[in-house]
């Protein structure tokens, strides 16, 4: 459990989530739920989201009345300024964190890298190859010096297979997102009717 509610890992995702489209809480809780398969517990999201207004990355962006009632309807919440840039810092540490363990985060920080320009995006990405190819050429080297038989180091041989595999995959991204014609957002994403 984080210490501070803004470190939570579900930060990044409301706040990419808000940035598409202003939303209640609910429709945040549901959407989490659709999208991400995420159990998310209503009463821990609602005071999430009371935290990222309070340091100012969200604010209420209108409060009408529910349709057919006097009850006011529930506050649609919008990312500030703020927030962008908050949301633009994660997703960037996010991708540039190599660690294996951390590996559902960068997923997620893919997911909204349209918040960032070409340039940083790109920067990002070739940050995470350099650091993915110094761990292959260890990989490669303790096998090698193990003395071994391939049989007791698969896991490593597997490891190595499994980071090259993405390191390719990031520099063809890397070579799309660098083509102009790559179409890149230049405001907040919209997500398609089904």
């Amino acid at each position: 459990m984080p210490l501070r509610a803004t470190d939570n890992v579900l930060v990044l995702p409301l706040l990419g989530l808000l940035l598409e489209q202003p939303r209640h809480q609910y429709a945040l809780l549901a959407e989490l739920r659709a999208r991400y398969g995420w159990r998310v517990r209503t009463g821990s999201l609602y005071t999430l989201v009371g935290s990222l207004r309070d340091v100012g990355w969200i604010e209420p962006h209108d409060r009408g009345r529910s349709p057919g009632g006097d009850k006011p309807a529930p506050t649609v919440f919008r990312v500030t300024q703020a927030g962008k840039d908050e949301l633009a810092q994660r997703v960037v540490a996010d991708l540039t964190d190599p660690d294996p363990m951390n590996a559902p985060r960068f997923v997620m920080a893919l997911a909204y890298i349209g918040i960032l320009d070409r340039t940083t995006a790109i920067a990002a990405l070739t940050s995470r190859i350099e650091v993915l190819r110094k761990r292959v050429d260890d990989w490669e080297q303790a096998i090698t010096a193990s003395g071994l038989a391939p049989i007791y180091m698969i896991e490593t041989d597997f490891l190595v297979s499994q980071t090259r595999h993405d390191i390719d995959w990031l520099e063809r991204f890397i070579s799309r997102i660098a083509d102009s014609n790559y179409v890149w957002p230049t405001g907040p994403r919209k997500r398609r009717k089904s």
